[in-house]
């Protein structure tokens, strides 16, 4: 986070705190905001434009959006429908937009469930009408899990592009040749180029795309275990139910009753 983004020990005031649904007939905005807005997807996925609709953004849940004070902005559910949650507030650890589009997302992470298991306890609370002072603490350490996008790491943008269009075809990408093949390289070419420019392995990088988007799945829909191993790539649902134990320490069924018990 750039310096000038952030600020500490500013009070939280939160104005008001929703829960609802986008469809097809019922949009995101267009709005203008004179405050935050913390956008959370629940379910589904969204596609937002913004001022002055040069920049789109995809974003699927869980995963949640902070739009900055000034910002124009306008969504539309991809699918059937969104289920959503937002919060208006003032005041926060931010005291500026990061230059470019007036928004940060939720980091991806092993932590967004709990990000989202925090936006349900606020919300709930707020549906009490419970005390403010927690809701503004909650709300403090939801916003820990934002960061800039897309404004840095230039060198790394021709990789960074090619990962962005695998990861949107991960059904398609059954190994790195299919993923080297969108930008017409070599699967060589295509390893040495990541170790150069992640120092790390393109192999790993692939198989953490699976998995978290897996998990998104498994968090979210009711996809079979079957359904999802298709969906990111895997010929087999024992390999991909192999690999998801071995690098998140439960099975998918396990994580998938984890992720109720958060939601």
């Amino acid at each position: 986070m750039a310096e000038k983004s952030r600020k500490s020990d500013v009070a939280i005031e939160i104005i008001k705190q929703e829960t609802g649904r986008f469809d097809r007939r019922f949009g995101i905005g267009p709005a203008v905001w004179p405050c935050f807005d913390l956008l959370w997807i629940h379910s589904g996925a969204v596609r937002m434009w913004f001022d002055p609709g040069r920049t789109v953004l995809e974003l699927q849940a869980p995963g949640g959006i902070l739009i900055f004070p000034g910002t124009a902005f306008e969504g539309r559910a991809l699918g059937d429908g969104v289920d959503a949650s937002v919060t208006h507030f003032t005041g926060g650890p931010f005291d500026a937009a990061p230059p470019g589009d007036g928004y940060l997302v939720c980091a991806r992470g092993r932590d967004t469930l709990a990000f989202q298991a925090m936006v349900n306890l606020s919300m709930d609370q707020t549906r009490r009408g419970d005390v403010a002072d927690v809701r503004q603490r909650l709300l403090a350490a939801i916003l820990d899990g934002f960061r800039p996008i897309s404004h840095g790491r230039a060198r790394h943008g021709r990789l960074d592009k090619l990962w962005r269009e695998a990861e949107a075809k991960l059904e398609h990408m059954r190994g790195l040749a299919d993923v080297a093949a969108l930008a017409g390289l070599s699967e060589s070419a295509l390893r040495a180029l990541h170790r150069k420019e992640y120092v790390s392995s393109a192999g790993r990088h692939l198989q953490t795309l699976r998995l978290d988007a897996a998990e998104r799945m498994l968090a979210t829909t009711g996809m079979s275990v079957r359904e999802i191993a298709k969906a990111v790539g895997y010929a087999h649902p024992e390999s991909f139910s192999a690999a998801f134990k071995r690098t998140r320490n439960r099975t998918p069924l396990a994580y998938r009753r984890l992720c109720q018990r958060l939601a």
